[in-house]
This record gives C-alpha cells, sequence and structure tokens, in this order.
C-alpha cells in the first residue's frame, strides 16, 4: 500500500491468496478500481512506492510473477519494464521514494533461493544498481523502510536475515550511503513482517507489530532520527499481526493501516493512528454508505406525508 499524494488517494494492490485486485480509499471509504483488463499478475511479496516526479504508483515483482515493473496512474495499469538492465525477480523486498532525489529505492529480498541485500533506483524509465560508498546493510527480507522527508533520508528497519534470524538494527539510505544508525538501548525487538510509514505531520517514521521469533507482535514505535520511542497505546490498539501494509494520509495527516495476518487468519480491516491512540476505521466502502444515505433520506421523506417541507435538498 502506498499514498498517491496528487490525487489524495490511498493505493493497495494484491496480496496473498492469488489477488491481483487494485483498491483506493479517499475521504475514509474504499473503493475496488480494479479495470476490467490490463492488470498485473496476481503477487504477494512485492512492493509499492508513489514515484511523485511522475504521478504514478510504482510495484516492483514478486518472485511468481518475474521481474516486471508497472505503473497506476489512478485509470489503468502500464507495464513499463525495461528490456534490459533489470533487477532479479525477488520477494519480500521494500521500497519507498526518495523525494530529494526523485527516484523510488529498492533494498533486498529474497532472490534465486537467496536473501539479497543489494540496492537499486527507479528514475521512471530504468533501473540502476547503486553500489553504496561504505558497504551494504546485511542481507534480508520481509524488511520495512520509509521515508524521512525532513531529514531527506531513507529509513529501514529489521527484517529476516540469513538463517531466518530476525534483526532489529535500524539503516539509514541518504542516497550516497547506507549508515548503521541502531541506537545501542531500547529499541523494538528483533521482527520481520512488519510495516513503517511516514508521519509527514508529526515528522516521525512509525513501525507497528510484526513477529519476532515466529510470535506476532501489536506494539507501535516512533522513530525521530535519534532514537526510538515505545508509543503503544495501553487500550484499543489493532491487535497482534504481521504482513499488514501501513502508509500516511496527508489529506487526513494519518497513519492508516490494513489488513495483515492474526493466527493464519487473513484481516481485512483499516485503522488510523493520530499519533497518540489507533481508531477502528474499517468501513464498508463509499457506494454502500452513500446508497445507505440515499434511502434514508428518502424513508424520511416518505414517512412526513409527503410535506414539501420534507422534500430531499
Amino acid at each position: 500500500m502506498t499514498y498517491d499524494s496528487a490525487r489524495g488517494r490511498l493505493v493497495l494492490f494484491g496480496g496473498s491468496g492469488g489477488l491481483r485486485d487494485t483498491w483506493e480509499r479517499h475521504r475514509g471509504a474504499w473503493n475496488n478500481v480494479t479495470p476490467a483488463s490490463g492488470n498485473p499478475a496476481a503477487r504477494a511479496g512485492h512492493a509499492l512506492a508513489y514515484d511523485a516526479a511522475r504521478g504514478e504508483t510504482v510495484v516492483f515483482s514478486a518472485s511468481a510473477a518475474g521481474a516486471d515493473t508497472w505503473v497506476w496512474n489512478g485509470i489503468g495499469w502500464h507495464d513499463v519494464t525495461p528490456p534490459s538492465g533489470n533487477p532479479l525477480a525477488r520477494t519480500g523486498h521494500a521500497m519507498a521514494y526518495d523525494a530529494a532525489r526523485r527516484r523510488v529505492v529498492m533494498f533486498g529480498g529474497v532472490a534465486n533461493g537467496g536473501k539479497r541485500n543489494d540496492t537499486w533506483e527507479w528514475d521512471g524509465s530504468s533501473w540502476s544498481q547503486v553500489t553504496p560508498a561504505a558497504g551494504s546493510p546485511p542481507a534480508r527480507d520481509a524488511l520495512a523502510m520509509a521515508y524521512d522527508a525532513v531529514r531527506g533520508r531513507v529509513v529501514m528497519f529489521g527484517g529476516a536475515g540469513v538463517g531466518n534470524v530476525d534483526l532489529n538494527d535500524t539503516w539509514e539510505w541518504d542516497g550516497t550511503s547506507w549508515a548503521n544508525v541502531t541506537p545501542a538501548v531500547f529499541k523494538p525487538l528483533a521482527r520481520s513482517l512488519h510495516s513503517l510509514a511516514y508521519d509527514a505531520t508529526r515528522a516521525r517514521v512509525v513501525l507497528f507489530a510484526g513477529t519476532s521469533s515466529g510470535t506476532a507482535l501489536g506494539d507501535t514505535w516512533e522513530w525521530n532520527g535519534l532514537a526510538w520511542t515505545n508509543v503503544t497505546p495501553s487500550t484499543n490498539n489493532p491487535g497482534n499481526r504481521s504482513g499488514h501494509a501501513l502508509t500516511f494520509d496527508a489529506v487526513r495527516e494519518r497513519v492508516v493501516l490494513f489488513g495483515g495476518s492474526a493466527n493464519a487468519v487473513a484481516l481485512s480491516d483499516t485503522w488510523e493512528w493520530n499519533g497518540s491512540a489507533w481508531a477502528n476505521v474499517t468501513t464498508l466502502g463509499a457506494r454502500h454508505d452513500l446508497r445507505s444515505s440515499i434511502v434514508a433520506v428518502w424513508r424520511r421523506y416518505l414517512s412526513a406525508d409527503r410535506d414539501a417541507a420534507a422534500l430531499p435538498r
């Protein structure tokens, strides 16, 4: 899931279960906007990022789908896979958009049966592998990344390293080098299948849940560029889960959480984080809400003895 800042929409694509549907969330309601044809193949373990310079949501790969690159412009999907120079097909990688450098940054994942620690950038027409000046973070998959717009850094946390050992290191990418900025003390538990999102209103990277050594978590943390803070509320949390999606809705100034898995059950709930509390904002969708409103108005009208003053306006 990612946020289309030009159109003010959250964009969600695919997921486990052979899904290839496209959904958008606008003004608190989900809408199925899957085109009748021309969609990417079904996939899970892929990554999305919104390319603000070109006004497109970018999707890259998933091992079953191959090393393909697609973009969504709000109307249709377009296969923009370059004829050559593509990253290996992979799953469990992460992407984030570097606004200062106008590039989508991708790191890690599993390709050809092995965990990767390669860094790639997408400029709207081609992929380029970047060799960091001071070396790369250890290989991993099931990691999470977000772009800190104030500090101009892509922030990465955790993932499943070699041997599927969960990690709790924090790294930042400035376009040239990766820097290990892991605090010596007080940091989130090692984990994988978690999510990060950047809260632009409060200038914080928000982390939620994931799994640690196979145990699902439900904690909330924030990163300010120097330290991690555990901000988990005492009540009304989304609950332990992994494999969920997280992004920031700039219009509503909320970090939005969707779905994931808990106890091997797929979830379809939607939550919002305002910096101090989570709220369950799961809805039935804009079309249902609109229809219900119209029906309610006409029922009031019909029960008012057709008085002219009761006519809906």
